[in-house]
């Protein structure tokens, strides 16, 4: 190795080390709702990458078994477990949005359906390609999916398919939750304060499975710089999902109808 080469990989080493467990000097937080998934969560927690600076775990209340799951580990694992205030994915989602302090968060489910080595992928495109958010798709290159069905692969790709005509984007796989960006970006999305007395049937807006379609749409609105990578969805490991296709798929249409037509502009 030339001496200007040696030199370099020092300066690289240094870096690192000057940085700790952070990711290119970036803090990381990771949110993951996990109601009813005592189970699940303590196979995930040892396998959480070293440079996330906190793992936040957001359960359904303080009677959910996964709470005792996540006390069993210690401190050092920077796990912060969080009680969502009222029901649904969303509601858990914005809860952990609420207490983040990373410099990018990363979005994942606790059912153990996630190659963790893939976060690592959503931080090296964020931060080097400069993005406000990158988003998994299971259709694209090596991704692929062990747990979905045909039935509800049918019903993500139409409305995959209506969100990129009424938005003009691109995007493959509009129903996938692995989703990472940029803090900064997402405040602009104004989540928190989503009018949750506005309802959908009987369902508060904004609190279940629909929020992520939420993120994207609003996110396209703003001129967001969006990218997608191939993921391989894994099948779930114990337990069963809380996803109901017909309802959360209406859920999702109407998020999209909203968020093309409404009327207010958060870009201020």
């Amino acid at each position: 190795m030339s001496e200007s080469a040696t030199l370099s990989a020092l300066s690289i080493l240094a870096n690192l080390k000057s940085w700790g467990d952070m990711y290119l000097g970036k803090k990381v937080s990771v949110i993951i709702p996990a109601k009813n998934e005592a189970a699940n969560v303590s196979r995930l927690i040892p396998e959480i990458p070293k440079f996330v600076d906190e793992t936040i775990i957001v359960v359904s209340s303080e009677t959910d078994s996964t709470l005792e799951s996540i006390r069993k580990f210690d401190k050092s694992r920077k796990i912060i477990s969080l009680i969502q205030d009222n029901v649904g994915k969303g509601d858990a989602q914005k809860k952990g949005l609420s207490q983040i302090t990373g410099d990018y968060v990363c979005m994942i489910d606790a059912d153990g359906s996630v190659n963790l080595d893939e976060i690592q992928q959503m931080l090296h495109l964020l931060i080097n390609n400069n993005l406000d958010l990158v988003k998994g798709s299971r259709y694209l290159g090596e991704g692929g999916s062990d747990d979905l069905t045909k039935f509800r692969s049918l019903g993500n790709l139409i409305l995959t398919k209506l969100t990129n005509i009424l938005f003009a984007e691109n995007w493959s796989d509009l129903a996938y939750g692995l989703v990472g960006y940029r803090r900064d970006a997402i405040k602009k999305l104004h989540l928190l304060e989503l009018q949750t007395n506005k309802k959908f049937l009987r369902y508060k807006y904004g609190n279940g499975f629909e929020l992520e379609t939420v993120i994207l749409t609003r996110g396209s609105r703003l001129g967001f710089k969006i990218e997608e990578f191939p993921s391989f969805e894994l099948q779930r490991v114990e337990g069963f999902s809380n996803l109901r296709a017909i309802r959360d798929g209406f859920r999702l249409l109407f998020a999209i109808l909203y968020e093309r037509f409404r009327v207010r502009n958060f870009n201020h």
